[in-house]
């Protein structure tokens, strides 16, 4: 079968992340391709979708109408389970940072996807921010802005044992960064330095909850001291 391009478009774009680095935006794998391939003209964003192991919408590509688990390397369709959807960065998939998940048919013949290993969901949902906030943090000034603008502020909601808020890594190095080490809300300086870095300890807080319909962006976070959050929690507080 021959290919307009030499190759599947959903081999190729799986490719670009590769090289560049293993973690790339749409945009930065549409101009690898259009560089690549000065006459590439094709739907970047649907087959990085398609091969993404969070994907959104499986049953819209034929080859994903197939219920599989991303760990099943015998599976001959595990071939396009290739990269992980992060906000608007795709990277390769790593089954041990990003986990296992299935693509399953339900009860009215929709195609879904679900992270299956349920009894570390919560861990690692916290981990995968984590890692987001380090990567974050090594962005230049501008493109962390750049890529703040353009992240959804509305978060993503993720259905585990409980309901999770996938939250913007950029929103927190912002808001950390504007405190420069001083609580927002008593104005004192950080408890302690974290060991792993020797950055001042400060936990940033939604103003208005994400549970109760507060956007993910700077201007609904402050960066507090752990002692201010809790109270902010569980107690009457003035900003």
């Amino acid at each position: 079968m021959g290919f307009k391009y030499g190759k599947p478009t959903v081999t190729l774009v799986v490719e670009a992340v590769k090289s560049l680095g293993g973690s790339a935006t749409q945009v930065d794998v549409d101009t690898y391709l259009k560089k690549e391939y000065p006459n590439y003209k094709n739907n970047t964003y649907t087959n990085l979708n398609a091969c993404s192991v969070n994907r959104n919408s499986p049953g819209s590509h034929s080859f994903n109408k197939y219920q599989r688990r991303s760990d099943d390397y015998q599976n001959p369709r595990n071939k396009y389970d290739q990269l992980f959807k992060r906000g608007d960065i795709y990277e390769l998939y790593k089954p041990e940072i990003h986990g296992v998940w299935e693509i399953y048919c339900d009860e009215h013949s929709k195609w879904h996807t679900r992270i299956i290993d349920d009894s570390d969901e919560a861990r690692y949902l916290e981990r995968e921010l984590e890692i987001q906030i380090e990567s974050a943090e090594k962005l230049a000034l501008e493109e962390r802005k750049l890529r703040l603008i353009s992240y959804e502020k509305h978060p993503q909601i993720r259905y585990v044992m409980t309901k999770v808020f996938l939250r913007n890594p950029y929103v927190v190095v912002e808001v950390l960064e504007r405190a420069k080490g001083i609580c927002e809300i008593c104005k004192l300086k950080a408890p302690f330095l974290r060991a792993k870095d020797g950055r001042p300890y400060l936990e940033v807080h939604h103003i208005q909850p994400l549970s109760e319909g507060g956007m993910d962006i700077v201007e609904n976070a402050q960066a507090i001291c752990p002692n201010c959050h809790r109270k902010a929690h569980f107690g009457p507080i003035t900003s």
